[in-house]
């Protein structure tokens, strides 16, 4: 897991949000300070809803995600059998994640998702990643508090950091 977070620590240099997504913005309480923020991400569809609604159309983009996710694996070396079973299981560790984000509408809600944290007590919410750590690879300097948009999401990547094979994730970051 180790060195999955430092491998991520290094695609959010250019900008991947792979796991979750992290940025500088305006304190939403005090728009005169920039925050170091914390939120949830890491799925290659849209919203969560894509991993979890039965219609037709979304049936028809996870299909296609999957198709697509085999090609990426393929064009990358692998062979087209071992592709297919990577995408099966990058969707599945994907939906996981969905699991644990938030809905668009409670995404809506300023209050919810205001958690403030000092950066020591990161490790309570995630300890799978060694936070000190990745904030340095980032580039991430000088504070003593970042804004954590969805708590819970962290909680359960602990678990998913976890649990999900380290094969699967390879593939993920892949």
């Amino acid at each position: 897991v180790k060195g999955l977070v430092t491998t991520v620590a290094e695609l959010k240099k250019i900008g991947s949000s792979t796991l979750f997504s992290n940025f500088v913005t305006q304190d939403d309480k005090n728009s005169e300070v920039m925050t170091y923020k914390l939120w949830q991400g890491g799925l290659g569809l849209p919203e969560r809803e894509y991993y979890f609604k039965t219609d037709s159309a979304t049936v028809n983009i996870r299909t296609e995600y999957l198709k697509y996710m085999t090609w990426v694996l393929t064009m990358s070396g692998q062979d087209s059998a071992a592709a297919a079973t990577a995408a099966k299981n990058i969707l599945s560790l994907e939906t996981k994640m969905a699991q644990a984000s938030r809905k668009l509408a409670d995404l809506r809600d300023p209050y919810a998702n205001y958690n403030k944290m000092a950066v020591a007590d990161l490790g309570k919410m995630n300890a799978n990643i060694d936070w000190a750590n990745f904030l340095n690879l980032t580039g991430v300097k000088g504070i003593d508090s970042i804004i954590v948009g969805q708590p819970e999401f962290f909680k359960a990547l602990d678990n998913v950091l976890k649990t999900v094979p380290l094969s699967d994730w390879k593939s993920y970051v892949k």
